[in-house]
């Protein structure tokens, strides 16, 4: 028999879009925007190449420390509380990144980048995809993924304009990119997206309630994907090496 479709659109696709809208921008803007800057922040600090490369340096340090302690944290609060919290804390450290005076300060807007990236990067994404697909669940999770390489791709050749041009410079390119995170990532993460399908009266996939379904406790939540389930997965080791 075949799975029955629900008649209205599945609102897991806008969680989805938004879920890649914001992997794209974090870990575009926090890991491979930076590095391609390294010359500018030599010239404008008069810093050694070794020095600009400690600032994205300290913030993997920070994600590779706290990333155990960030996956109790989705197990505890639930993934959406968790990535709200990232999503504010990479927006303070964006908005505050053109304004950087010195290398000390890049480093430490990176240390608060890699918090960040930790509350709103990858493991978080994966868990509320997973809530929201299962059939699909590997396609989406793939398609999430490629943002890395899309934005470390993308993001750096549509500021460059703006960083080659003598007026303007890295910190307006940044600030264009940070404005951007807010309107397009930001502000749907906090209306947008949801924990579970059960959240707007849907099942995972889009598809209608199964057999049964009417006569079970009306209300009941849909279970995610825990943290200790995801990190006995390989998929999440595949992802972290890619």
């Amino acid at each position: 028999m075949g799975v029955g479709r629900d008649n209205r659109l599945f609102y897991g696709w806008y969680v989805a879009a938004t879920c890649l809208l914001v992997y794209l921008f974090t870990n575009g803007m926090s890991i491979f925007v930076p590095q391609n800057l390294f010359p500018r922040f030599m010239e404008t600090f008069a810093a050694t190449e070794g020095e600009v490369s400690r600032t994205v340096a300290v913030m993997f340090l920070v994600t590779m420390f706290l990333a155990p302690f960030g996956g109790a944290l989705v197990d505890r609060f639930g993934p959406i509380r968790v990535i709200r919290i990232g999503l504010i804390v990479m927006a303070i450290c964006f908005t505050a990144y053109p304004f950087a005076q010195s290398i000390q300060q890049l480093i430490l807007i990176h240390l608060g980048l890699g918090f960040g990236l930790v509350l709103g990067g990858l493991l978080v994404n994966v868990v509320i995809l997973s809530n929201w697909f299962v059939r699909r669940r590997g396609a989406v999770v793939g398609l999430l993924a490629s943002m890395s390489s899309l934005g470390g791709f993308m993001l750096p050749i549509l500021i460059s304009p703006l960083v080659n041009s003598p007026e303007y410079g890295w910190r307006w390119g940044y600030g264009t990119l940070t404005a951007a995170f807010w309107l397009l990532a930001l502000v749907p993460g906090f209306l947008i997206l949801k924990n579970s399908p059960a959240d707007v009266g849907q099942y995972p996939d889009g598809d209608a309630a199964p057999a049964g379904a009417a006569d079970d406790a009306a209300g009941d939540e849909l279970e995610g994907v825990s943290f200790s389930t995801a990190m006995k997965s390989r998929t999440i080791y595949v992802l972290a090496i890619g």
